[in-house]
């Protein structure tokens, strides 16, 4: 039966272009003439191009039963480096994607139109959101950009209705026009760097309530918070002269909002606005990443103390909320911690999060939810460290580790 769905697909690659994924309820992409189908465990095929260098390629399409899917890191010996223009778009059925480590590109328009998708897994490595990547994906609820991020494109993720939680990394540069029309983000915190919010791109986000936007901002286009009717309060990160000096453009409500000069964010224990801030618990500072979610970030330790834990759950405020994330440079350069436990929550460590911690020699990984390691995560701790994991987590976080610049020693719990 397989020969038989190998044959049909050559012939109908070799004879002519046609896009099954419009239609509901399938979920496949007849590819290019020149593009080979690599078939994985399960039946599913990936269509792919060869690249210039003869030893990676790029996917190019799909024809499978959808669901939960894992695309290949490597094709017919060759490593998968790029997910290219479309190669997704339209595939109804999809519902969480992972994309590999060794993925750099995502092109235009990739996961477009695919509305049943509520979960992305995507690789530090990444270094841009295209155009339109995840535009009308009404079903995705959450996401987190990479650390390696500079950029994300207009329409990136306009049209994700159900899409409350986002977290930008620090690197990010420059968000294209429209990239959050129509999403249903409560809270945004922008990052620093940042100089110009572009037409459009919080446009008609209705349930929007607070927005921390960066001194570094000289710039909010026209439109760029239109529509944004729960819109109360916004936290700059300068002063007001700073703010009277940014250049607006026609119809902006984030005008009618109260400003907060010199503010990150607002103080957690007495909001009641659902808005993103920083609180401090027993040595350590976090940063509420969703209220919709009740999760925050591990933003840094002021401790003393030789032995360290990111919790799994911390309260403050009578809320509690999810540590899901470290972020770069927590621990970094710190003299005392002498060992680390990371909670069962936890599922991303940001870049240089502990370089330079010297007497680390033991991190107990309780999570087996992790997703991503930062570059450099750990370099620098002790050489004969440690890092010990879930058994059954054991390869996969070793390749994690490994992509990181991490070349110690893993050992099971």
């Amino acid at each position: 039966m397989l020969n038989i769905k190998k044959a049909i697909t050559g012939i109908l690659a070799a004879a002519v272009v046609v896009s099954q994924c419009a239609a509901p309820g399938a979920t496949a992409f007849a590819a290019e003439a020149e593009d080979h189908c690599y078939y994985d465990s399960v039946g599913d095929c990936y269509y792919y191009t060869v690249n210039d260098d003869g030893e990676s390629a790029t996917i190019t399409g799909y024809d499978g039963e959808g669901g939960d899917v894992s695309i290949p890191e490597d094709i017919d010996g060759m490593n998968v480096t790029s997910i290219g223009n479309a190669a997704f778009e339209k595939c109804y059925n999809l519902t969480s994607v992972k994309i590999p480590d060794g993925v750099t590109s995502i092109g235009e328009n990739a996961f477009d139109r695919c509305e049943d998708l509520t979960s992305v897994i995507i690789p530090n490595g990444v270094t841009s959101i295209e155009n339109e990547t995840f535009r009308f994906c009404t079903s995705l609820k959450e996401i987190t950009i990479p650390e390696d991020v500079v950029s994300i494109g207009s329409f990136a993720f306009s049209y994700c209705q159900s899409l409350k939680s986002i977290t930008i990394p620090d690197g990010v540069k420059s968000i294209g026009d429209n990239a959050f029309e129509e999403c249903a983000i409560k809270s945004i915190i922008l990052p620093d760097g940042l100089t110009s919010i572009l037409a459009e791109t919080f446009m008609d986000c209705a349930d929007l309530i607070s927005v921390t936007i960066p001194k570094s901002v000289t710039s909010i286009g026209e439109w760029a918070f239109s529509g944004c009717v729960s819109l109360t309060d916004v936290y700059f990160t300068g002063s007001e002269l700073e703010w009277d000096a940014i250049t607006f453009g026609w119809m902006n409500d984030v005008t009618r909002a109260t400003i907060h000069y010199n503010s990150t964010g607002p103080e957690i224990g007495n909001s009641t606005s659902g808005s993103t801030g920083e609180f401090t618990s027993s040595g350590a500072t976090y940063q509420v990443t969703s209220t919709a979610n009740n999760t925050v970030k591990f933003v840094s330790y002021s401790g003393t103390a030789s032995k360290a834990t990111i919790p799994a759950t911390v309260t403050y405020g009578g809320t509690k909320y999810k540590v899901t994330a470290i972020a770069a440079n927590a621990f970094s350069g710190n003299k005392n911690i002498t060992s680390v436990t990371i909670g069962k929550n936890v599922k991303k460590i940001g870049n240089k999060a502990f370089k330079g911690c010297k007497k680390l020699k033991t991190v107990k990984i309780n999570s087996t939810k992790l997703t991503s390691v930062g570059k450099n995560a750990f370099k620098g701790i002790s050489s004969s460290a440690k890092i010990k994991v879930p058994s059954d987590y054991k390869k996969a976080y070793k390749k994690l580790l490994t992509a990181s610049g991490y070349t110690g020693k893993v050992k099971t719990l």
